[in-house]
C-alpha cells in the first residue's frame, strides 16, 4: 500500500535497518506492457512483460480491448512486486501514442 501524499518517509524501517524505497515503471505499449522495478538509485530489481493481442476486425483497422491492458498490467506487476526490497514510493506511467479509448453509456 502506498502512503498518503505528504506522509511518505524517505526510507522504510525493516529489522532496525533503513530500506530505501522502490520505484515502479509501467509502459503500456502497442503489443505488450513492460514493467520495471528499481531501487531509489535506479538499479534494476526486476522486470516483466506481458503481451496482449491486436485485433483486426476489418482490413486496415486495428483495435484492442482495454480490459486486456488492465489484466496484463496486473499480471506484470504481480510478477515483480515480490522482488521489492522496500515500499513502492512512486509509479511512473507511459502509454502508447494516438490511441483513443471509447466508452459506451455504461462506461464499457
Amino acid at each position: 500500500m502506498l502512503p498518503m501524499p505528504g506522509s511518505h518517509p524517505t526510507c522504510q524501517k525493516r529489522e532496525n535497518t533503513m530500506v530505501p524505497p522502490n520505484l515502479l515503471g509501467i509502459d503500456l505499449g502497442t503489443s505488450s506492457v513492460k514493467v520495471l522495478l528499481t531501487d531509489s538509485s535506479g538499479g534494476v530489481i526486476a522486470t516483466a512483460s506481458v503481451e496482449y493481442p491486436i485485433l483486426q476486425p476489418k482490413p486496415q483497422r486495428a483495435e484492442q480491448e482495454p480490459q486486456a491492458w488492465w489484466e496484463a498490467i496486473v499480471a506484470a506487476v504481480r510478477r515483480i512486486t515480490a522482488a521489492a526490497t522496500g515500499e513502492i514510493a512512486a509509479i511512473g506511467l507511459s502509454g502508447q501514442m494516438h490511441g483513443a479509448v471509447l466508452l459506451d453509456a455504461a462506461g464499457n
